[in-house]
């Protein structure tokens, strides 16, 4: 073979190892930014549980068993506008920690922004509670946790 030749296969040759380590690099990358998840960070905390006092916690799991309870399953009959209301009415470190307890005990690979979004708030309710989703999305996304 003629050094063209040569150089030519070895820079292919490198283009490819780069390719590949690029691309491997990039899976092994994605990989880890989804098993991070859509987890808002609490503030003045890094983890749903740290630094909140016990009253927190306990809202914060309250409001997330409820609002599971009313979106699971099929959902033909009227919303309960309380839970909605009472967790948009929480305070920044109890919302963020329900959304951060429900995707970790309810979530199913969804948070609670996709959960609120896929639920069907103008048909089973006569009343505002689409806006209240709609409040509570748009606050979610405050603190990074989007649909």
């Amino acid at each position: 073979m003629n050094q063209t030749v040569k150089t030519a296969l070895i820079i292919v040759v490198v283009l490819l190892v780069m390719g590949l380590s690029a691309f491997l690099i990039g899976k092994y990358i994605g990989k880890k930014d989804e098993e991070s998840g859509n987890k808002g960070k609490v503030p003045g905390a890094t983890d749903w549980g740290a630094d909140l006092t016990t009253a927190e916690s306990t809202a914060a799991q309250s409001h997330a068993q409820a609002l599971y309870k009313d979106m699971k399953g099929l959902n033909i009959w009227k919303r309960d506008i309380k839970i909605y209301s009472d967790y948009l009415a929480s305070s920044d470190r109890v919302f963020v920690a329900t959304a951060n307890y429900f995707d970790d005990n309810y979530g199913k690979g969804d948070n609670l922004a996709k959960w609120l979004d896929d639920e069907n708030f103008f048909m089973t309710n006569l009343d505002d509670a689409a806006s209240v989703a709609d409040s509570i999305i748009e606050r979610l996304a405050k603190f990074g946790i989007i649909v």
